[in-house]
């Protein structure tokens, strides 16, 4: 299959509401979407590791990426993850369920098709045999950091881009240079890359990265919209914004997220969210939530150029 290319902007890594029992909060997470559709995003990337996806079962995986591309109903292009799995075959597997909800890419996580131990030849003979074998869906990538972080090579990345099955590819290099490289390796194919790490967001775009899917799309999605769009076209602005948001993301990379974005969708950006999650019991502190707190007053007070949703 030719995967389509995809609109760049900003694609939030969702993250998944529970309720008190930590089962999925249907309800929140159709308010979540709405929230950021009104935002302006570019696309949504569910089931995730932002998404606590490690912790949910498979069918959980699967109802959580159908609900989202239902709740969405076309109105951007949602990706998920869906290379679980003990070996290829039920990798392909679950890379065929996943296709099933209907989303625009199945994103194969790269540190779960090979080893650490194992060399790029063969990730990269794997990865082109899971577009041969999957040859009906499109697909994405994503250098997930668990169970480890494996980065590809901008060579890796222009054999995958040269399948025309790719079209997705989330980088956590958090180099400029290596997202440039890559950028360069699939400028004449549907793959694009969407750069995880804030600081170097404008200067990626720059090198021909086509958007940004980090933790700040939970916090201020219309920002980062407005930020992508504007490192394209020039905007002088956008300057001054990159560096608001670089500050901020020593906020919105706690290492209590996702909690802490929960947290902050629900106290500062009003969304029914409890701040409940699967992966972590640990509480926010009272300096925690004042972090988060003085964060947002901070945006307020500043002469943003889009109104936050």
């Amino acid at each position: 299959m030719q995967a389509e290319r995809l609109p760049g902007g900003a694609w939030p890594v969702m993250v998944t509401p529970f309720l008190e029992d930590r089962s999925i909060d249907w309800t929140a997470l159709d308010a979540l979407i709405e929230w950021y559709l009104a935002a302006g995003v570019g696309g949504l990337f569910a089931v995730a590791q932002t998404s606590e996806m490690y912790a949910l079962s498979a069918q959980e995986r699967r109802a959580l990426a159908e609900r989202v591309v239902q709740r969405v109903a076309g109105r951007v292009p949602v990706v998920a993850c869906g290379s679980f799995g003990r070996d290829f075959a039920e990798q392909l597997a679950s890379v065929h369920e996943m296709a099933t909800t209907g989303v625009a890419a199945v994103v194969a996580v790269t540190s779960q098709i090979a080893g650490l131990g194992e060399s790029d030849a063969v990730l990269g003979d794997r990865l082109v045999a899971l577009a041969e074998a999957a040859r009906d869906v499109a697909l994405g990538l994503y250098e997930c950091p668990l169970p480890y972080k494996r980065l590809l090579s901008p060579e890796l990345v222009a054999e995958l881009a040269k399948t025309g099955a790719f079209s997705f590819y989330k980088d956590t290099s958090e180099q400029p240079s290596a997202v440039g490289a890559k950028a360069a390796a699939t400028e004449n194919s549907p793959l694009g890359i969407y750069n995880a790490e804030m600081s170097s967001l404008l200067e990626s775009l720059r090198l021909g990265a086509r958007g940004f899917s980090g933790n700040a799309g939970n916090y201020y999605p219309e920002l980062v919209q407005w930020l992508c769009d504007a490192g394209v076209a020039g905007d002088e602005r956008a300057e001054e914004v990159q560096l608001g948001l670089s500050v901020a993301d020593a906020v919105v990379s706690s290492p209590l997220y996702p909690a802490s974005a929960k947290h902050f969708l629900a106290r500062q950006r009003g969304l029914p969210i409890l701040p409940v999650c699967r992966v972590t019991n640990v509480g926010l502190s009272a300096h925690d939530l004042r972090l988060l707190e003085h964060l947002h007053r901070h945006m307020q007070t500043i002469d943003l150029p889009v109104r936050l949703v």
